[in-house]
């Protein structure tokens, strides 16, 4: 894979297509910066807590009446 199309190196002042081939037109840095905005308000209001999950989940297999066996 190419460094530069990796997320963590890419820098978003040019867009790329489908198959991560550069594109001539410019990003506007105020649509990335609200689109990061927006995904970071989203996980704070909608993730989860993986233990909450995890309490959630192991509750309804117990209400399901199934057995998870540990791993060793």
């Amino acid at each position: 894979m190419d460094p530069e199309t990796r997320i963590e190196n890419r820098d978003f002042s040019r867009q790329m297509d489908r198959d991560f081939n550069f594109l001539d037109d410019r990003t506007d840095s105020g649509v990335v910066d609200r689109a990061l905005q927006d995904i970071d308000t989203f996980r704070e209001k909608y993730s989860i807590n993986q233990f909450i999950l995890d309490e959630d989940l192991e509750a309804r297999l117990q209400k399901l009446n199934v057995q998870v066996l540990a791993e060793p």
